[in-house]
């Protein structure tokens, strides 16, 4: 037991370590260097009201419950490390449970999956949300302040992505257990037309599951609520499942298209700086959007404009963050905890 509390401990420190390092940093060029980066008409209204937010509420992110309490805390996008770092601490608890257990895995693996299910058209019928979370462009009107209750209590609450780290954490369960070092499982299915074909059934179902939404969508005033919550529970996991097949198939090299993109060279590089680009690309749009002077007419070529302009300054500041702050802090964290581990050896 005291094994197992120990592995805990680790980790869920080496976790948190990973990410608030970078998140403080964040977080204080937030609260007292964005707003004097630029100027413009909208500039105090875009800028400012996250400047206050940060230098007040900056606990709720470090601390991780900005996810639970969202209203007035700073950087709202980073609701997504909360929900990361809850549900690390759920399935670290699962992950030990099966290694002292590994005849119950499959009972445990369909509860969670039940449960996601469950819970995800429960809070959608008690509290009468959306069946998911979309952005239109109609959306810019309301600055995205349009159906935030769907947003704020039906996706970024750590037990409405059960389903979702449930995939992910399968699928390293299956990649680490019984596909990396098994060659011999690989060429079972590699090449062979059946699976090949299955494969790319794959696609043809994450499209069908795509486009049943529009009914959600198109036709507000005939859908019961009864339906609303029973599709928003089976529409987020069946999303999982059809993700989980498409890498399933990258496993074993189907899809050959499909594999050698997603073995690009290139996209090994940004794998590297993607924390800092999911970090900084939102004071980046504030900054595009704070600066501008003229009306902006949206339109989806000028979309398509300012995410490609804003993804690429992003990843410029993501390089030059993860050289300088991110990985000599991970350096040196981890020589620290490989210090302890060998004084606790002698």
């Amino acid at each position: 037991m005291s094994k197992c509390c120990k592995v805990f401990a680790k980790v869920l420190a080496l976790r948190y370590l990973r990410i608030v390092p970078s998140l403080i940093m964040f977080n204080l060029f937030e609260a007292f260097l964005l707003q004097n980066v630029g100027d413009g008409p909208l500039w105090k209204h875009v800028v400012q009201p996250d400047s206050v937010l940060c230098r007040e509420y900056w606990w709720k992110n470090v601390f991780m419950l900005n996810n639970i309490l969202m209203h007035y805390s700073c950087s709202h996008h980073t609701w997504y490390l909360a929900t990361d770092m809850q549900l690390t601490v759920f399935f670290v608890i699962i992950a030990i449970v099966i290694s002292r257990f590994p005849n119950w895995k499959k009972c445990i693996y369909a509860a969670i999956a039940l449960t996601s299910i469950i819970i995800t058209s429960a809070v959608t019928y008690i509290l009468k949300l959306e069946a998911f979370t979309y952005f239109a462009l109609d959306f810019y009107r309301h600055l995205f302040v349009k159906d935030f209750p769907t947003f704020f209590q039906g996706y970024i609450p750590f037990y409405m992505n059960l389903g979702g780290y449930l995939g992910g954490f399968m699928l390293a369960d299956i990649y680490t257990n019984y596909v990396r070092s098994n060659e011999k499982l690989k060429k079972q299915f590699t090449g062979v037309l059946k699976y090949e074909f299955g494969y790319w059934f794959v696609f043809l179902a994450f499209f069908v599951v795509l486009c049943s939404s529009s009914y959600f969508i198109n036709y507000e005033s005939e859908r019961q609520p009864f339906l609303v919550a029973a599709y928003a529970g089976l529409f987020r996991n069946v999303w999982v499942v059809v993700n989980v097949l498409v890498f399933l198939g990258n496993f074993f090299k189907m899809g050959s298209i499909v594999y050698h993109i997603f073995s690009a060279p290139v996209f090994g590089k940004f794998c590297k700086i993607s924390y800092q680009v999911y970090l900084w690309h939102i004071p980046v749009l504030r900054t595009f959007v704070g600066m501008y002077r003229q009306p902006f007419h949206v339109n989806p070529i000028s979309m398509i404009i300012v995410i490609l302009t804003s993804f690429l300054i992003s990843s410029i500041v993501a390089f030059i963050m993860t050289l300088t702050v991110e990985y000599p802090l991970a350096t040196i964290i981890s020589y620290f905890f490989k210090r302890g581990k060998k004084q606790s050896i002698n």
